[in-house]
């Protein structure tokens, strides 16, 4: 959209190691003279939005045209999204974003420090015109979009009568309110999951330190909010719908949705709304 945005001032760097690799990896992110996401990798630059990207691997990973990925980068996504920092280069010392609390807090407040707002002439959105949608009929689940003059989401989890756990919550989008509203929301696991994803040789940096085990049965132990589970899903969202290198003008509901949805709705967004319209 016409407006503000903020942009990087001086370099970040924050290290740490991977939710699923468990490996020591560092995030530097860059200031740059060019508007939008970029990635950096050997000398070489793109554009987060060429890039193809897939969130079947209890994350999003980009593809590099080089052969190689960058693993679970919505957290960074979101942060950078949430904040309106749409000037930006990052790279990665590694194979996968650091997961640091299991949130985008820490990098949210490096982020707040070290930024600047200016404005644009040009228009700069992708804007849904139109209601588009994706489902997986088989889980009773779908994430869609519709048209909006702000950016919301309406997210639901719901992991049926056994567990008994519903989380809803809607977001209004406001810079200001996205680090106190959703930014320390941190990642979870259901606790029979555990086992599945470890033998994907996944999950190998989950820690109680930056992951909620939601159990089997009774209260969840330490959330940060009454429906964690439902703003990090938000969280999870909005760091997905950044792959569309520009900001989203328009209201996006989730029920029981997941970064496979997710990835697949910014596709579909991308072929049917018009940048700026």
């Amino acid at each position: 959209m016409a407006g503000k945005i903020r942009r990087l001032k001086k370099p970040i760097t924050l290290e740490g190691k991977g939710l699923h690799t468990g490996e020591l990896s560092v995030l530097k992110l860059s200031p740059t003279d060019e508007l939008g996401i970029w990635v950096e990798k050997e000398g070489e630059r793109y554009r987060l939005q060429d890039l193809e990207a897939d969130g079947s691997f209890r994350g999003t990973t980009l593809f590099l045209p080089d052969g190689s990925s960058i693993k679970t980068v919505e957290h960074l996504l979101a942060a950078l999204s949430g904040l309106g920092v749409w000037q930006v280069a990052f790279s990665i010392e590694g194979s996968e974003v650091p997961a640091l609390d299991g949130s985008c807090l820490p990098l949210a407040e490096e982020l707040i420090k070290n930024v600047e707002e200016f404005s644009l002439d040009e228009q700069f959105s992708l804007d849904v015109t139109f209601p588009v949608w994706v489902r997986d009929e088989d889980r009773g689940a779908f994430v869609a979009a519709f048209p909006s003059n702000t950016f919301e989401l309406s997210v639901v989890v719901n992991y049926g009568t056994e567990r008994g756990i519903t989380q809803a919550m809607e977001y209004v989008h406001q810079e200001e309110s996205f680090i106190k509203e959703l930014a320390g929301a941190r990642t979870f696991v259901l606790e029979e999951e555990i086992e599945e994803i470890i033998s994907r040789g996944l999950g190998l940096g989950g820690t109680k330190d930056n992951t909620i085990v939601v159990p089997l049965k009774g209260p969840i132990p330490g959330l940060r909010y009454p429906d964690e589970l439902a703003r990090h899903k938000a969280l999870d969202l909005m760091g997905d719908l950044a792959l569309l290198g520009v900001p989203l003008k328009g209201l996006v509901v989730s029920y029981k949705g997941g970064h496979v949805l997710n990835v697949e709705l910014t596709k579909r967004l991308k072929r049917a709304c018009v940048l700026g319209e």
